[in-house]
């Protein structure tokens, strides 16, 4: 993964995930890559029915221990592109930033709906940060994790949010 700035090696899957897998980034900002198989070759002729969890670095400390991570505690449940939103966090720090990631739609282990969104901080106020969304062209209509993201790269636990063009 990119930690740092710079690549870094990450210890390896301990099942080859090929055609028919999926890998999901969950809410909890852990992944999980799932099923797979029927490959040829060096992976066999086998499918996966089972899935892993990995914990990625930026999850833990220098100690490998799980890190300190922000937590959200106030933010809107439903967006409208270009329109201001107001998230709290239960502590701020300097280097907060915040970012939308679309829900995954995987098929044929291809991700063609997960995209990370970086929302701009218009003001700050103690624990109170208010933020541009984009304009729908680069936020289109779903499902979103909102997640807050330390000066250490640490994400918080991600909350559901949703546009949909339908409701407003």
């Amino acid at each position: 993964g990119l930690c740092g700035g710079k690549w870094s090696i990450n210890s390896n899957i301990t099942i080859p995930r090929t055609y028919h897998s999926v890998g999901v980034l969950l809410k909890d900002a852990r992944v999980l890559t799932a099923g797979g198989g029927l490959c040829g070759g060096k992976c066999g002729d086998t499918n996966h029915y089972d899935a892993e969890i990995m914990v990625p670095p930026y999850l833990l400390d220098s100690y490998g221990n799980l890190a300190k991570r922000p937590k959200i505690t106030s933010f809107p449940y439903d967006l409208v592109p270009h329109h201001l939103i107001q998230v709290r966090l239960a502590q701020a720090h300097p280097g907060d930033i915040f970012v939308l990631i679309r829900t995954s739609a995987v098929t044929h282990s291809t991700n063609n709906d997960q995209r990370r969104i970086p929302l701009k901080e218009v003001k700050k106020e103690g624990k109170t940060y208010l933020l541009r969304l984009p304009d729908k062209n680069i936020m289109v209509p779903g499902t979103y994790f909102l997640f807050a993201v330390n000066q250490h790269g640490t994400p918080s636990v991600g909350v559901t949010v949703s546009y949909n063009p339908g409701v407003h």
